[in-house]
């Protein structure tokens, strides 16, 4: 998946790969003092719980973008970069990726009530018991 990243107004929540890791002081420590070099930088701290860095800034001189680069230097520079961003991460509130699962899981459900609303109007025949058990079957699967 895709780096999650947010901005409002002059801070930015950023997620960073191996914060969690064995070399993860020093990938700190490197985020805070190569974010922190740039001049419209005000401070750089990360939180190794949500996975992000949280950086204060000027944002008619920096753009995210910006940012992110130097957040993909540092990556590089500790052989991170390759890892891939955990899905066990707690959600951070502006992620927009939690809304839209959520948001997916109604519109099922929407859609099977009214299926099964249709066919208790129509009488039609029950479905076998095997094939909701595939769905549950696929439903507790972590990647699919």
């Amino acid at each position: 998946r895709a780096r999650r990243a947010s901005v409002a107004g002059d801070r930015a929540h950023i997620e960073v790969r191996g914060v969690a890791g064995p070399d993860a002081d020093e990938l700190h420590q490197a985020l805070r003092t190569a974010l922190e070099k740039l001049e419209a930088v005000n401070w750089a701290e990360v939180d190794a719980v949500l996975g992000r860095v949280v950086i204060a800034f000027d944002p008619g001189a920096l753009e995210a973008d910006d940012l992110i680069s130097v957040i993909e230097d540092v990556e590089d520079a500790h052989d991170v970069a390759g890892e891939r961003f955990p899905h066990d991460r707690p959600d951070h509130p502006a992620d927009i990726e939690p809304v839209q699962r959520q948001a997916v899981a109604v519109a099922a459900d929407v859609l099977g009530l009214g299926a099964v609303a249709a066919g208790q109007l129509l009488r039609l025949d029950r479905i076998p018991a095997e094939i909701p058990g595939l769905f549950s079957l696929a439903d507790s699967q972590p990647r699919v």
